[in-house]
């Protein structure tokens, strides 16, 4: 039994060598340990370190390597393994003196993909092209969620987009109405299924090509080719406002908007008819008492009619001549009456009253307003708001009686501004303030029929040279006329110049 058992002895020990260098009597044996440059002692005959074979054999966790580590941590359904190495940058180290760690973002599902990675680690600081494998993963990562909002379609973009609008309370619930309106009916059922990055300068044009073309009834081509201009142009501003917030920092998804056509957003729509004081006048007699006023304010201060609607005791001051506008008043289903501020910010203004205008309100005030600095102008029977609508029916009634049935509510403010341009030395910059708009181009936009006062003056000067000419015994009269008449055409002309070229600013010239 001592022979068997010291056989089996002799053979574990034959095994603990490699083959080939097994020691037979006469020779010498060679040492197992050498020492290397940095100091630590390394096997020389070939076989791994006790740590080396324990890591490999027992998997143990944060069992130490050549080079990094790899921790090991049993999680339910299975293991996981995380790996780290020193920083190979110098100058990051630890209170301690030590130099920090460089920690896999990730986990590994097996020791052979952690061991993959501390390798490729190593391969980038040997050949000088290391990053910071942390800031790498935050890049893909945000490369990833980029390149997914990207994938999103142009319906949840802009339903996103919207939301994030009425919460901030940037657009007026009347305003929410219209652009639901065009998402609904004229956006998505172009672009809604349709991944934003997908989207295209060929498939706006194309889109917006489609929606200028008439529209077929019974397969021939409709005469209501202009409404769906006016719709064209309004669908495609707010298309273009959704594709920009995709390419605003931030949050961009998109590098380039596609939205590239010029002046899209302007259409040609039919001309509003404009009245002067005379016709105002006799619509304003034929309304109800208490909307009469509501006609005077549209032509004479060209108010909105949310602004008319919306205005209370302490916003006119008649010993000072001045009405502050400072709220409008919109309604919508989904919120009923709202009083908030003006359409914009330049809609908050004061504007002085004619003195013809003066008695108008004195009156209206006396008899209709409610009592006190808050009472309201115009009120229903229960102290409500009035609605647009029940203005409109009278002025429907009342401008049928006057023979102005091309005249709408809206229009009593064009015509207003119209006729305060024509009529007054006034710049594109007073109309501006005066009529509370943000911009110089929706002023220039009021003066369109300037060329109407131009060709009269034109024909007035003619007349006056005519008398000049042919030496009436008024001729120092009729020259001072032909001087002034041509004052007024330099100022009109002048006028003129600034609208065209404004005109040419936004919308481009056209070929």
């Amino acid at each position: 039994m001592i022979t068997t058992i010291l056989g089996i002895v002799q053979k574990r020990m034959l095994r603990s060598f490699p083959a080939g260098t097994y020691p037979t009597e006469g020779t010498r044996r060679e040492p197992r340990y050498a020492v290397v440059d940095n100091g630590r002692s390394r096997r020389t005959d070939g076989r791994p370190e006790f740590h080396e074979r324990s890591q490999a054999m027992s998997g143990t966790s944060g069992s130490r390597r050549s080079w990094g580590k790899i921790r090991v941590k049993k999680v339910r359904g299975g293991t996981s393994y995380y790996a780290e190495y020193p920083d190979p940058r110098p100058d990051r180290k630890g209170d301690d003196g030590r130099r920090k760690r460089i920690r896999s973002p990730f986990v590994f599902s097996s020791r052979q993909a952690a061991e993959g990675w501390l390798a490729q680690q190593r391969n980038r600081i040997d050949g000088g092209i290391w990053v910071d494998p942390r800031d790498e993963y935050e890049d893909s990562a945000s490369a990833r969620k980029a390149e997914e909002r990207r994938s999103e379609s142009f319906r949840d973009y802009a339903e996103r987009w919207f939301g994030g609008k009425i919460a901030r309370g940037e657009i007026r619930p009347s305003t929410v109405r219209t652009y639901r309106q065009r998402l609904d009916s004229v956006l998505y059922p172009a672009f809604g299924d349709k991944a934003m990055r997908d989207i295209t300068v060929e498939d706006v044009e194309r889109w917006y090509e489609e929606m200028g073309r008439p529209r077929k009834v019974d397969g021939r081509p409709s005469t209501k080719e202009r409404p769906r201009l006016s719709t064209r142009g309004n669908a495609y501003g707010l298309l273009k406002q959704i594709m920009q917030s995709a390419c605003t920092a931030p949050n961009a998804i998109l590098d380039f908007n596609p939205c590239q056509i010029k002046g899209g957003s302007a259409h040609k729509g039919r001309e509003r008819a404009v009245i002067g004081p005379e016709k105002v006048r006799e619509i304003a007699d034929n309304m109800p008492g208490k909307y009469r006023l509501v006609v005077l304010l549209g032509f004479w201060l060209s108010l909105r009619m949310g602004e008319i609607l919306a205005l209370r005791r302490r916003d006119i001051d008649l010993d000072g001549k001045v009405v502050r506008v400072t709220h409008a008043v919109t309604y919508s289903k989904e919120y009923g009456f709202v009083d908030g501020d003006p359409k914009t910010e330049a809609g908050v203004r004061s504007i002085p009253i004619p003195d013809g205008l003066v008695a108008e309100i004195r009156k209206h005030i006396d008899e209709y307003a409610d009592p006190g600095d808050d009472g309201k102008l115009f009120h229903t029977a229960t102290g409500n708001y009035v609605h647009h609508s029940e203005v409109e029916k009278a002025f429907i009634k009342a401008r049928r009686k006057a023979g102005c049935e091309d005249v709408v509510l809206h229009g009593l403010r064009h015509s207003g501004n119209t006729y305060f341009a024509q009529n007054t030395n006034a710049t594109i910059a007073d109309l501006q303030a005066r009529g509370g708009w943000s911009t110089s181009s929706m002023a220039a936009h009021y003066m369109h029929s300037s060329q109407d006062r131009l060709r009269q003056l034109t024909k007035e000067m003619s007349a006056a040279n005519t008398v000049h000419e042919t030496g009436s015994d008024n001729s120092a009269g009729a020259a001072s006329e032909l001087e002034s008449l041509r004052s007024q055409l330099e100022e009109a002309n002048k006028k003129n110049n600034e609208l065209m070229q404004l005109v040419t600013e936004r919308y481009g010239t056209k070929k």
